[in-house]
């Protein structure tokens, strides 16, 4: 009993001591829906980030873990996402969210808008080849333990 307890009481002071992860997502939801498989090759065609491993993948749902390739690309992880909309919807929401561990729990303004600006882009590029039609709607959302919307774009 007491090996359990001490057990228990370790490793929530190891789970405190850690730093937590935060995460940023900028998505674009394509209506009408692009097929995932013109996403895949669109996205291992950018010229704008470098697929550098495919994700777990569920049914409807396909991930990258990305890097982008100008300089200036924020030292942030990075994953592409695809997720198909329930079948009511017939969409596709294409988005790209960062990650970082510790310190803010949002990026500073300056940080926040070029990161918006580098999704933007990609999201872009692939609406561009597989959802030509599709409204150019960008969402910003933080997510994890302070969710709520970006900053207004400057």
């Amino acid at each position: 009993m007491l090996r359990r307890r001490l057990a228990w009481y370790g490793g929530l002071i190891l789970l405190a001591a850690c730093d937590p992860a935060y995460y940023m997502r900028v998505s674009n939801p394509l209506r009408p829906a692009a097929s995932l498989a013109c996403l895949d090759s669109a996205a291992a065609a950018s010229g704008t980030v470098a697929v550098i491993s495919k994700g777990h993948a569920k049914p409807g749902h396909e991930k990258f873990e990305i890097r982008f390739q100008e300089a200036t690309a924020l030292p942030l992880a990075a994953s592409l996402e695809f997720a198909k909309g329930p079948a009511s919807d017939s969409s596709v929401v294409t988005s790209i969210r960062y990650r970082w561990i510790g310190g803010s729990t949002r990026l500073e303004p300056g940080a926040e808008s070029n990161a918006r600006a580098q999704a933007a882009t990609v999201l872009a590029e692939l609406r561009a080849k597989c959802a030509p039609t599709a409204t150019p709607v960008v969402e910003c959302r933080y997510e994890g333990l302070r969710p709520g919307n970006c900053r207004a774009p400057a």
